[in-house]
């Protein structure tokens, strides 16, 4: 198997060190063009070939892992008004924003129906941005559709069925499993007491 080429053997050739040597390759300003010069001259007489895959390792390793995959836009239609003591919703979108950010994504919110933000320039903003991944959490007060955007430009997930016009991959809240969930972290409560042991996963039950 023929060896490959390093940064280590165009140092050697170039008599220069190979941090040098790699920034040379990537033509970084700080290095003298007559140097540079000399490290593309020898890396083409060497047959250097560039690894994609050790310069996002090296990428990972001196980032220590932190990187921005993206943003994901967090869009829904309802008043603030109608969210602002709902629980459910505060949890979900601080969930949704502190996962994002451990995955490198940063959560943004968009409400359509505001002043100006229709569902046509909405779909030039994320388009121009660049925003693939759209999270439509559910819809309140009452279920019902959402403004029509260009889905099949983004990756869209919605949560629960609420939303009724969005060909949508979707997640829902598993209320069985939360349930059951419950009871056994208040095992003491229902001492003496009749119980009810729930199957969570069918979501079914039976007293004792």
């Amino acid at each position: 198997m023929e060896k490959r080429v390093t940064l280590r053997d165009i140092a050697e050739l170039t008599e220069v060190h190979f941090t040098t040597v790699g920034l040379a390759l990537r033509r970084d300003p700080r290095v003298k063009p007559a140097t540079t010069a000399r490290v593309l001259a020898a890396a083409q007489e060497l047959g250097y070939t560039h690894n994609a895959m050790l310069s996002a390792l090296s990428a990972y390793r001196r980032t220590r892992g932190q990187r921005f995959a993206g943003v994901i836009a967090y869009v829904y239609n309802h008043p603030p008004e109608d969210y602002a003591e709902n629980a459910a919703e505060a949890t979900l979108r601080n969930s949704v924003g502190l996962y994002a950010k451990s995955q490198g994504f940063s959560l943004e919110t968009f409400r359509l129906g505001r002043t100006g933000l229709n569902a046509q320039r909405l779909n030039r903003i994320l388009r121009a941005r660049g925003i693939q991944g759209v999270l439509l959490p559910p819809r309140m007060p009452v279920p019902g559709p959402m403004p029509e955007l260009e889905w099949s430009d983004f990756s869209p997930v919605a949560v629960g069925y609420s939303i009724t016009n969005v060909a949508a991959h979707r997640v829902c809240f598993h209320h069985a499993h939360a349930a059951a969930w419950a009871f056994a972290h208040r095992a003491g409560w229902a001492r003496g007491h009749s119980t009810a042991q729930l199957d969570g996963r069918a979501g079914r039950h039976s007293a004792q």
